[in-house]
Formats: C-alpha cells, structure tokens, sequence
C-alpha cells in the first residue's frame, strides 16, 4: 500500500483536480491540477537535491498521483514554501557568512530548482507558478526590514530559478 507524507494535501489536491474542456469537439482536452499552499518545497531551500526523504517522500506522493489521475500541468498559486529566509536562524542553517539578499538568492536557487525538478521527475514538465506573499518572505513587510531590503532577490530567485529550461 503506497504511504502518503502529507494526506490534507492529498485530500485538497484531489478535490482540485479540475478538467478544461473546450467548446467544441475539434479541439482536444486538456487537465490541470491546482496545489494552493503547497509550503512543500521549504526544506529544499537547505537542503536539495534528490536524496533528502521530503524529496522522496514528496516525489513519491506526486508520482502517484500523476499515474492516478494524470494532467498536463500543474498550477502552484503562491506559497510553495515558507521564506523566511532573511530570519538570522534560517541564515545560520544556510550559511552564516551570507547576507539577507544573498541567502535569499541561494535558498531561491535551491528551493525553486529543485522542486521544479522535482515535478517534472513525477511527469509534470509543466508547472505554472503565481507569486504569493511566501514567495516575497510572508507577509508583515515592516519599512527598511531586512525582508523589504531583500525583495529584488526574493523575485529574482523566483523568476530565474523557475524560468530556467
């Protein structure tokens, strides 16, 4: 029997499991799965690559669901992770001798990078990621903040990470 890691964000996919159908029958079907608040991509920000067991555990999951129910892509609106990734406890877990922007920089890297490869793996070479608050360190965005002064980085982790062939 296949052991899911996160079974609420099983149940939550599965009842997001959407099929477009175009107006007519000359045009072809095609179907998307939507994963809101997928947060599941955090632990990759220090640690990625392919062998952790979050990477296995969550391939695994996004395998089985690729080969159960299929899609053609998968639509990720915002918060794939936490990034609080300008917090002196998060730098300390990184690299300590890094500044805000540049852990910011490096944890986008090694989040985004990782997870898209992660869905393409599971048979998902299409993804298509929004911008929410965590992807911008969460929301609370106090005036000359670290996390304020690290907002260039935060979109620029996120665009080239993602935008990246």
């Amino acid at each position: 029997m296949f052991s899911f890691p996160h079974s609420t964000l099983i149940y939550s996919l599965l009842a997001c499991i959407l099929r477009a159908t175009a107006g007519s029958e000359e045009t072809s079907q095609w179907q998307f799965l939507a994963l809101a608040d997928f947060h599941g991509a955090e632990t990759f920000a220090t640690k990625p690559g392919f062998e952790s067991n979050s990477w296995k555990k969550w391939l695994g999951t996004l395998k089985y669901i690729h080969d159960k129910y299929g899609g053609d892509l998968v639509l990720l609106p915002g918060d794939t992770q936490n990034g609080k990734w300008t917090e002196d406890n998060f730098i300390e877990k990184i690299n300590s001798e890094l500044s805000p922007q540049e852990a910011v920089l490096l944890a986008g890297r090694n989040c985004y990078g990782t997870m898209k490869e992660m869905f393409a793996q599971a048979g998902y070479e299409k993804i298509l990621v929004a911008v929410g608050d965590h992807e911008l360190g969460g929301n609370s965005w106090k005036k000359n903040s670290q996390k304020v002064l690290s907002l260039p980085s935060y979109r620029q982790s996120f665009t080239k990470s993602l935008n990246r062939d």
